[in-house]
């Protein structure tokens, strides 16, 4: 469903990030404005970005679709309250409520990108607003709650049925968490600076903080960059970085470390996990046996991979699909990306 897409660069290796503290009640905008900073970029990269020159951002970064911002504000009009009805393979977005926030989100994320490669304030006027008046309606804070205080509560459920046709109020929730906080990532990495001072900024961070409890916690089973955010870490950074700016960068660190140790773990033959060390772009090596977690167009599913990669970093792969039987198709080792 192309739910994971996004325009931010995500930079794994988080090593310096420029944050102080910020409380979300605090009554003075101009203070509140002035005080969250929060990149996924390392020092040295947002540097480069913040070097480069217009003609650089927008030859890369600018969208090419005129009617982009016609979207974001008719979307702004309605607000969804809360997402409801996805099933659990989620195909079938026509039928469920709330799911223009989808659209929305890909729509803002192209967008923030844009904005900032043009600096053009007409836009990043647009995209704040937008914000506001999701915020302002106080949207999808009304979908059904999987998680409090980053507890598993109200036994929500998913893949009941073999064929992925039941109703998930576990989607319904994920999918809420993942459009928050793609919209906060943007909002902070590229449109916090615009207007500081202006009031709507706060109203949008006190939105975005009433979702940080339904996120999952940093060190849960899901290993490495399985399940949202890296195993909900990058999530985790963000809240860190607005409510404990003194322990944030240790704390960011240590997370950082713990993913890519599970990442390691998943991608090494150490009798942990899948074994890539066979792989070799440029030769003709057979991967076979290795198991993985694919994100394909019908939703995730889990198998053997087996293929010849030839020249590339591709092989064919044949999985079970939720219990539901066989699929067969094309995926690229080197993005985890389903080719068709």
């Amino acid at each position: 469903m192309g739910l994971l897409r996004t325009s931010l660069l995500v930079v794994l290796s988080c090593a310096v990030m420029s944050v102080q503290a910020a409380n979300f009640n605090n009554s003075d905008p101009q203070k509140l404005a002035n005080d969250v900073s929060f990149s996924f970029l390392p020092e040295d990269i947002q540097g480069l970005l913040n070097k480069s020159t217009g003609q650089t951002r927008i030859k890369y970064c600018a969208a090419d679709r005129p009617e982009l911002y016609e979207e974001i504000t008719r979307f702004s009009k309605r607000p969804p309250k809360r997402i409801k009805g996805f099933n659990s393979r989620m195909d079938n977005p026509d039928k469920v409520e709330g799911f223009e926030a989808v659209k929305f989100t890909l729509a803002v994320s192209e967008a923030y990108m844009d904005a900032w490669a043009s600096q053009d304030q007409s836009k990043q006027e647009i995209i704040l607003d937008a914000l506001y008046q999701w915020a302002e309606s106080d949207a999808l804070t009304e979908t059904k709650k999987c998680r409090i205080n980053k507890k598993r509560v109200n036994e929500c459920t998913e893949w009941k049925q073999k064929d992925g046709q039941d109703l998930s109020d576990a989607k319904d929730h994920t999918t809420t968490q993942q459009m928050a906080m793609f919209l906060a990532y943007g909002y902070f990495q590229t449109l916090a600076s615009y207007k500081p001072a202006d009031p709507r900024h706060v109203k949008v961070r006190q939105w975005i903080s009433k979702f940080f409890s339904g996120n999952g916690k940093p060190n849960s089973k899901a290993p490495g960059f399985q399940a949202f955010g890296f195993g909900w870490r990058f999530p985790s950074m963000m809240e860190l970085s607005v409510t404990d700016s003194e322990n944030y960068i240790r704390q960011s660190r240590k997370m950082i470390r713990n993913g890519l140790d599970k990442v390691n773990s998943l991608v090494l033959d150490d009798g942990n996990g899948g074994d890539f060390s066979q792989l070799t772009i440029d030769g003709d090596t057979v991967i076979s046996g290795t198991s993985l977690s694919i994100a394909g167009k019908d939703g995730s599913v889990s198998g053997t991979f087996e293929g010849d990669t030839g020249n590339s970093v591709t092989g064919s792969y044949s999985v079970s699909v939720g219990g539901s039987g066989n699929e067969e198709g094309i995926f690229d080792v080197s993005t985890e990306q389903e080719l068709k």
